[in-house]
């Protein structure tokens, strides 16, 4: 039988209090802790660009949208499927909103999201009532907000995305 001694208990103790506390502290993207920063911690802030945000979620979501958008849901599942898709878009935008952007960019940043956000949230209302007419519209006002930021904010390389 294994005795335990104080000294490995307290080392374990330790190790295991210097991984939970270096996972809480804020860090840099990089990996990289900065704790002289002044913004270090605050929230909200972005972790990625603009284009790396737009790859990781917008792209994921524009693809599983374009699949459930390809005929009417026959079952609740569809249904909801595109509801949270909705909510996916619109919450998508807050993470859009909080970028900094050129100050004579900021209106047209502002007026993108938001309008994309409604967009998202009509999506998600649509799909919640089964209003396929409503919904599909509500989708190709979604798609043709996000194109028209696209040709605004970025005309040399972002996409313009089919519905």
């Amino acid at each position: 039988m294994m005795t335990r001694r104080p000294g490995m208990i307290l080392i374990a103790a330790l190790c295991s209090s210097a991984a939970a506390t270096a996972l809480w502290l804020p860090g840099r993207a990089d990996g990289q802790n900065d704790r002289t920063s002044p913004t270090a911690g605050t929230l909200p802030r972005p972790i990625v660009d603009t284009h790396q945000l737009m790859e990781l979620f917008n792209k994921p979501l524009y693809s599983y949208l374009k699949e459930s958008m390809q005929q009417q849901p026959t079952d609740d599942k569809g249904w909801k499927t595109i509801q949270e898709r909705g909510f996916q878009a619109a919450e998508v935008m807050n993470l859009v909103a909080i970028r900094e952007r050129e100050s004579d960019e900021r209106a047209a940043w502002d007026r993108h999201v938001r309008t994309a956000q409604q967009a998202g949230l009509q999506l998600a209302d649509a799909a919640k009532a089964r209003d396929w007419q409503q919904t599909r519209s509500a989708y190709e006002g979604l798609i043709r907000n996000c194109n028209q930021c696209h040709q605004k904010i970025a005309p040399d390389h972002a996409p313009q995305v089919q519905p």
